[in-house]
């Protein structure tokens, strides 16, 4: 996954740099924008989860701003304002690369990208979660119920309730209001 300018350093910016990383033909165009990504492609798994129309990045204007100008990638969104490819995606034998011209890409983008990656997603909120092998965090994006999905079959215990919650389960219910943190130690079952 890379954003904005990937092996754009040095003295001279060039463009073999970001190829070299990226594996796409990623130009600069040196003028002033707000970097924008509008996201035209709601078929890709990595978008077709996403209720559209689904814009993102930077209101500030930045210069200079790069895209994608490679015959060899999927587009998945374009630069705001112009027929530019700003999110696109292009499978080699033994990885995948993914570019977006803009940063801030929305949760349901990432979650996207990492399910496909095999990645195990938590829950489908655009919550933040700290995750290790004994504790969980969840602070919510919004108050409601939450479904987490843990990788493993676990004994879940609310450490800010002080009440167990699951019991050799990979799958627990919670329900988070705004501003509220859920703090949970998951234990070997039994």
């Amino acid at each position: 996954m890379w954003v904005y300018a990937p092996g754009w350093i040095g003295d001279t910016l060039t463009q073999e740099g970001t190829r070299d990383l990226t594996g796409m033909d990623i130009r600069l165009m040196d003028v002033e924008e707000r970097l924008r990504v509008e996201i035209d492609d709601y078929a890709h798994p990595y978008t077709r989860d996403l209720r559209g129309p689904v814009v993102y990045g930077t209101t500030n204007p930045v210069r200079p701003f790069f895209y994608v100008d490679d015959a060899n990638v999927q587009r998945l969104g374009r630069v705001a304002g112009w027929d530019l490819a700003g999110l696109a995606v292009r499978s080699f034998p033994e990885w995948t690369s993914v570019y977006s011209a803009a940063p801030d890409l929305p949760a349901g983008l990432l979650q996207g990208i990492a399910r496909t990656a095999g990645v195990h997603i938590y829950d489908d909120h655009d919550d933040i979660l700290y995750v290790n092998r004994h504790l969980l965090c969840v602070d919510p994006n919004g108050r409601g119920e939450r479904e987490i999905r843990l990788p493993w079959p676990r004994d879940v215990y609310d450490v800010l309730g002080r009440r167990p919650v699951a019991s050799g389960q990979s799958r627990f219910r919670v329900w988070l209001e705004p501003q509220e943190v859920g703090l949970y130690l998951l234990a070997d079952p039994g």
